[in-house]
């Protein structure tokens, strides 16, 4: 029998996990998600056209403007090219979650840019998972949760823990709880023990999803994914991450890690070529992500000895690659940013995209 999306459970999750963050870490969230989680996420409706009611802005590259619906129809052709007719249609959305106003209707599914991209990211890995309820993805800032759903869908035993900041959280609960309505899901509410959560939970739930600085005790995780969110991190929530990647892990386990050369968060540079490793990872892939050339997707297995690729050489070799793209820090942002929502305020978004034509109001 399925059941419901409970908002109000949910919600009461979000405000509790919210407070938990803030009482035992000021420093998950960075200035970049400072920004974007000002948002209201109390009203039901919201939630559910979070997709198109400014909710998902700053984890949603087809409600952000980087492609728009008609440019996507043009480049339809050469995606079903690059990734294979079939696979393409097989893993598109059957409904429109979040109602995008940007998703395109193609072939009786949903077609949007984010999901295009993260469907070539799969089938990339698809072969380094297991359909198995004892092997374990965690994803790290997942925004609100379309990749995981993709690995969801093809590899349905297998146990899923979700870790993000409670806004993404909430999305992800919300979206995924839509997207496959049997499966058991934990939260924050439902840890019972000092806000402990150990593989033995896994018995009880499918999907766990869950706020950082939660205590992850004996925990093997197979599969580590942080796709496109730890370049919004700063270094403090990088390093913490690596943490617990590094103690999670055991021989074998995967790392996929896409992130951009450079992106300038706050007063810091955060580059993927001096992300905190240990020496004991062996590179699987490493090359430019698809269609998105300024970011770079690196697949690692975790390994002690015999090592083909190791990473330590491998990121001074990321390193030379995105020195191109590297550019100096801007101390004037925030006040920056802060005339921009000054104009937006009193003349309007329209008028401030015709003087301000690089920035992307929809952010504020």
């Amino acid at each position: 029998m399925k059941k419901e999306f409970d908002f109000k459970k949910a919600y009461k999750n979000f405000i509790n996990s919210k407070n938990f963050l803030q009482n035992n870490d000021q420093k998950s969230e960075s200035s970049y998600w400072k920004r974007f989680n000002s948002k209201d996420f109390s009203i039901e409706q919201k939630l559910y056209n979070f997709r198109s009611d400014k909710l998902s802005y700053g984890c949603d590259d087809s409600t952000t403007n980087d492609i728009d619906s008609k440019k996507l129809k043009k480049k339809l052709v050469k995606y079903e090219k690059d990734i294979g007719k079939k696979f393409l249609l097989d893993n598109l959305d059957k409904e429109n979650i979040g109602n995008n106003k940007n998703s395109i209707l193609y072939k009786g599914r949903f077609v949007d840019y984010n999901n295009v991209i993260q469907i070539k990211w799969f089938k990339d890995i698809k072969k380094y998972i297991k359909n198995s309820d004892k092997f374990i993805l965690c994803e790290i800032g997942g925004g609100f949760g379309t990749f995981t759903k993709l690995v969801l869908q093809n590899f349905p035993k297998l146990k899923i823990l979700s870790i993000d900041l409670p806004e993404q959280n909430l999305l992800t609960h919300y979206f995924l709880k839509r997207s496959f309505p049997n499966k058991r899901f934990l939260t924050f509410d439902d840890l019972k023990t000092k806000k402990i959560f150990d593989s033995n939970q896994f018995k009880n739930c499918d999907i766990a999803i869950l706020p950082p600085k939660i205590f992850f005790k004996n925990l093997k995780i197979d599969f580590f994914i942080n796709a496109r969110s730890m370049m919004e991190m700063n270094k403090i929530t990088i390093k913490d991450y690596f943490d617990f990647i590094h103690e999670n892990s055991s021989n074998n386990s995967l790392f996929l890690n896409i992130n951009r050369y450079q992106k300038n968060i706050g007063y810091e540079a955060i580059r993927i070529a001096e992300y905190p490793y240990d020496n004991n990872w062996d590179v699987i892939v490493s090359k430019e992500s698809y269609e998105q050339k300024h970011i770079h997707f690196l697949l690692c297995k975790r390994k002690f000895k015999k090592f083909n690729k190791n990473i330590a050489h491998e990121l001074q070799k990321i390193d030379k690659i995105g020195q191109k793209y590297y550019s100096k820090i801007d101390y004037l942002l925030p006040l920056k940013l802060k005339i921009v929502k000054i104009f937006i305020t009193f003349f309007g978004a329209r008028f401030v995209r015709t003087i301000f034509p690089n920035v992307n109001v929809n952010e504020f």
